[in-house]
């Protein structure tokens, strides 16, 4: 799986981020996930049931082969399919696009806490997770920014960013984004005097 992005792509978020928050109060932060879970459960159903489905087959087609044979046998095909399962394009094919969904978004839930999106000053901080293996976005805004913004806003954003992950221009999607939400950063929490950088604006890899 080709990857989202290379460095100058980070650079040209991170000038991005610096950009947008020199018009406001509020803070953007932008994390790239590499997956948002292990799918070890998914993982070890897809390799046993691949092991006993060859397992059957060589029952029925290899019948002169000695059962004992195809018992041990098993051990090291589920160990074979347990590995190749760890491979993104292939993890990505078998776990079901909801539960991708749903771990993006408690990866995000958890980046929002972690990386104190939620301790700003004025509780206007965004988040914007890039979940690779899923190809999934979600962005989420503190309770002053969240209000004004609304869920069909944040909708739309998302829908922009995954539309141009999907055609090779993700990082253009991301800055652009990121350029609209220092605009309404600005109109609801302008930027003071006394405004000091609370959060990083280096693209934060987890």
């Amino acid at each position: 799986m080709k990857p989202i992005f290379g460095d100058d792509d980070l650079t040209r978020i991170q000038q991005a981020v610096k950009a947008a928050e020199e018009k406001t109060a509020g803070e953007i932060v932008a994390v790239v996930a590499g997956s948002s879970d292990s799918y070890a459960g998914w993982r070890a159903l897809a390799a046993g049931t691949a092991t006993v489905v060859l397992a059957l087959l060589a029952y029925q087609f290899l019948p002169w082969l000695d059962a004992a044979w195809i018992l041990v046998g098993q051990i090291p095909l589920v160990w074979m399919f347990w590995s190749v399962s760890a491979h993104p394009p292939v993890c990505a094919a078998f776990v079901p696009i909801p539960v991708q969904r749903r771990a993006a978004e408690r990866q995000a839930s958890l980046q929002f806490m972690e990386q104190g999106v939620s301790e700003t000053r004025e509780r206007s901080g965004v988040l914007i997770l890039i979940s690779c293996l899923e190809r999934q976005v979600v962005i989420l805004g503190d309770r002053g920014i969240h209000e004004r913004v609304g869920i069909d806003g944040w909708r739309g954003k998302v829908d922009r960013i995954t539309a141009g992950i999907q055609a090779g221009r993700g990082t253009d999607a991301i800055c652009q984004v990121i350029d609209e939400l220092g605009q309404e950063l600005g109109a609801a929490f302008p930027r003071r005097e006394d405004d000091v950088n609370e959060l990083p604006d280096e693209v934060v890899h987890v």
